[in-house]
C-alpha cells in the first residue's frame, strides 16, 4: 500500500470512528448520567431522572428509526437521506416534549427541566431547517451536551474545540458539508447555553 493511500485509508478510519464515539446514542446516555448525578439528591433520584431522560431523549427515536431502518423505510440509523428525516425529527420532538413535561411533572431538578425545555425547542428549529438543509444533528447534539457541561458541570470552554474534530469527520464521510456541521454545533449550543444560563 503507498503511502498516499495508507493515509487515506487512516482519514477514512479516524473519521468513521469519531462519528462513531460521538454519534448522539453514544453521547446522551453518557453525558446524561453526570448531568442527573451532579444535581439529584440520592440514588434512586438519579435512577429515576436518568431512566427517563434517556428513554426519551434517545430511546424514542432510536426504536423509531430502528424499526423503520428494519422495515426498509430508512436507509440506516444515521438517517444520512433528506428525504428520510421528517419522521425522526417528528420521533424525536415527541420524545422530547416528553421529557420537558415529564421532569416537570415529577417535580425534577428546576435545571434539568430548563434544560430539557431548551433542547425542546432547539429540535424545532433543526426540523424547521431540516425541510430544506442537512444540517448536522451528530454536532447539534454535541452541542448542546457541551452547552450542559459548561453551566452544569462546570467544565472548560476549551471542551467546545471537539466540535472541530467532529465536524471534520462528517465532512471526510461526506454525510454533510463541513458549514452545515458547523450550522448544527451552534444551533445545537446556542439554545441550552442561553436558556441554562439566564433561566435556571
Amino acid at each position: 500500500m503507498s503511502r498516499n493511500a495508507s493515509w487515506s485509508f487512516l482519514k477514512a478510519r479516524a473519521a468513521w470512528l469519531l462519528s462513531g464515539l460521538l454519534s448522539p446514542f453514544v453521547l446522551v446516555p453518557f453525558f446524561s448520567a453526570f448531568f442527573v448525578l451532579a444535581v439529584s439528591e440520592n440514588r434512586w433520584e438519579f435512577l429515576k431522572v436518568y431512566l427517563f431522560c434517556v428513554g426519551c431523549s434517545a430511546g424514542v427515536p432510536a426504536v423509531y428509526i430502528g424499526y423503520n431502518v428494519y422495515s426498509g423505510k430508512i436507509t440506516d440509523m444515521h438517517v444520512k437521506l433528506l428525504n428520510q428525516r421528517r419522521g425522526p425529527f417528528r420521533a424525536g420532538m415527541f420524545g422530547l416534549a416528553c421529557q420537558a413535561i415529564g421532569l416537570w411533572g415529577i417535580g425534577a431538578p428546576r435545571v434539568l427541566v430548563v434544560y430539557a425545555v431548551s433542547i425542546f425547542i432547539s429540535s424545532l428549529l433543526f426540523a424547521t431547517i431540516s425541510e430544506r438543509w442537512k444540517i448536522s444533528v451528530h454536532t447539534g447534539v454535541l452541542g448542546t451536551l457541551l452547552a450542559g457541561a459548561l453551566v452544569i458541570l462546570h467544565w472548560s470552554p476549551w471542551w467546545l474545540l471537539l466540535q472541530g474534530p467532529l465536524i471534520w469527520a462528517r465532512a471526510h464521510r461526506k454525510r454533510h458539508h463541513a458549514r452545515q456541521g458547523l450550522g448544527g454545533a451552534l444551533l445545537g449550543f446556542l439554545p441550552s447555553w442561553l436558556g441554562l444560563t439566564y433561566f435556571a
